[in-house]
């Protein structure tokens, strides 16, 4: 478990909800074929929005992550005997160490939310490669 939270609760609270619209969003984007991986030349135009939506997901995501990040630092401080033994608490407990002058809180979002958003949306299919034909004889 990443953070020691039941997101499936029969009374479904809101977040529960706002999680699972999240991942039905983000699984039907990327299920999408995106024209700009076979022509890379519309790549700056965006036609279908996919990056654009991607881009809207993925503040969506910061936005969820970071307030269950918050969350937990805010029971740390209150809490401090508790303990939860989740990588979340691990990622956590990375920061607090001398030794951790790179490593904050926006890392561990990165980590746990990693969407490579570099090409396009990052998350259709790779980029195609030209076919090699070898010509045999029959």
């Amino acid at each position: 478990m990443i953070f020691s939270k039941d997101f499936s609760d029969p009374f479904h609270l809101e977040s529960d909800d706002e999680l699972k619209k999240l991942i039905r969003d983000v699984l039907e984007i990327t299920g999408k074929n995106n024209m700009v991986d076979l022509f890379p030349v519309l790549q700056k135009f965006d036609p279908q929005g996919i990056k654009r939506h991607m881009t809207y997901l993925l503040g969506k995501c910061r936005i969820f992550f970071g307030g269950l990040i918050d969350e937990r630092l805010e029971h740390r401080k209150n809490q401090p005997n508790i303990v939860f033994n989740d990588l979340l608490d691990s990622f956590l407990w990375s920061c607090d160490q001398e030794d951790a002058e790179e490593f904050d809180t926006d890392q561990i979002w990165h980590l746990c939310v990693e969407l490579d958003m570099e090409e396009g949306s990052g998350l259709t299919l790779p980029r195609a490669h030209p076919l090699k034909v070898i010509p045999f004889p029959l």
